[in-house]
């Protein structure tokens, strides 16, 4: 019988030897080896898409979401509570504040979404590794119907770009879920509704800025300054009524006044009178070294935080500038109507 080697002479073709076969076959063995560790490490990073959820509870029904949040020291947390009463959603704890409906139901629809993937551990002793055990965790939520608490998440480490370790209390499976740090977080004045105390611009009647007045009645616009009283359109009078239509809030100071807030001595007084006849009175403050001023709304138990821009703007109202603006604006509406009262320019033909 003839040699391989023997038989390969002639056709260009070398057959490798034993050795360089082994080589080659553990060369191959180790590249489907780190294949292999890869792709268990890529995908125990990443959210496993299925379609299980996370939460098995009825979302629609809950009345209350606790999260507490894990301090910068590691060793407190802070606890944030959202309440729904017959006026929506609330900050109990807070000042008894409004809290945000969108931003509380945008968290209960980020919850509802959230799918088991495939497990990336199951052991008891995980949990503490990925910081989601019920005494060593990042973030926990805890989600009540009619006072009976119905679901807990607990949320751990993050491993990348929104993705948290998650894990509930009934089961020492973990996953990977798709959320951002940031959607969970247990500050309050991040959950308060900023436009708790903007008004419905139809709702007001009458606005007393000291220096002058500005009067609604049948729907027209009256300007009273010095004595006087000039009509105003509608697009003037806006300047006046939009600075407290839209007014926004930073945060809730408390309810009690403290001699920080310099509420003796007011940089602006108001008065606004709705459509009821209710009248509100507003008083603000600027305090020493802060980026905001103080707000105190007579029916309102709470010293707020307001962006300064919003306080000039309301400052920088005057009689003068409404009545030059209210001239700019009749000058623009003769002039519409002489261009269309006007007819065109003929051209002859010959």
């Amino acid at each position: 019988m003839n040699n391989p080697r023997q038989l390969a002479v002639g056709t260009g073709f070398t057959i490798p030897s034993q050795r360089a076969l082994m080589l080659l076959a553990a060369l191959l063995m180790a590249q489907m080896v780190l294949t292999i560790i890869f792709k268990v490490s890529e995908a125990r990073y990443q959210p496993v898409e299925a379609s299980q959820p996370l939460l098995a509870c009825d979302f629609s029904k809950i009345s209350k979401v606790i999260i507490e949040e894990r301090q910068a020291d590691g060793k407190h947390t802070s606890k944030l509570v959202l309440q729904r009463d017959q006026q929506g959603w609330q900050l109990p704890e807070y000042f008894d504040f409004r809290a945000s409906a969108d931003n509380v139901n945008q968290l209960l629809t980020t919850l509802k979404d959230l799918k088991k993937g495939y497990p990336i551990s199951t052991t008891s002793g995980a949990a503490e590794r990925f910081k989601i055990s019920p005494s060593n965790f990042e973030r926990a939520v805890e989600l009540y119907a009619d006072n009976q608490r119905v679901s807990t998440l607990y949320l751990g480490s993050s491993p990348s770009f929104r993705a948290i370790y998650a894990k509930t209390p009934d089961t020492n499976d973990i996953y990977t879920v798709e959320i951002a740090a940031y959607q969970i977080n247990g500050k309050a004045s991040d959950w308060i509704d900023r436009n708790a105390i903007a008004l419905k611009p139809d709702e007001i009647s009458a606005i007393d800025l000291a220096s002058f007045q500005l009067k609604r009645k049948d729907n027209k616009w009256t300007l009273v300054s010095g004595g006087k009283s000039e009509p105003l359109h509608d697009i003037v009078a806006q300047d006046v009524v939009d600075p407290f239509a839209q007014l926004s809030i930073q945060s809730v100071l408390g309810t009690k006044p403290e001699p920080s807030y310099g509420m003796d001595k007011a940089v602006l007084s108001c008065s606004i009178t709705l459509k009821d006849g209710h009248m509100l009175s507003y008083t603000f403050s600027k305090p020493k070294d802060k980026n905001y001023h103080v707000l105190k709304i007579s029916d309102k138990p709470w010293y707020l935080a307001v962006d300064d821009w919003a306080v000039d703007r309301i400052k920088g109202l005057t009689a003068a500038s409404l009545l030059k603006n209210e001239a700019a604006k009749a000058a623009r509406s003769h002039q519409v109507k002489k261009e269309t009262a006007s007819p065109p320019a003929r051209t002859d033909r010959k």
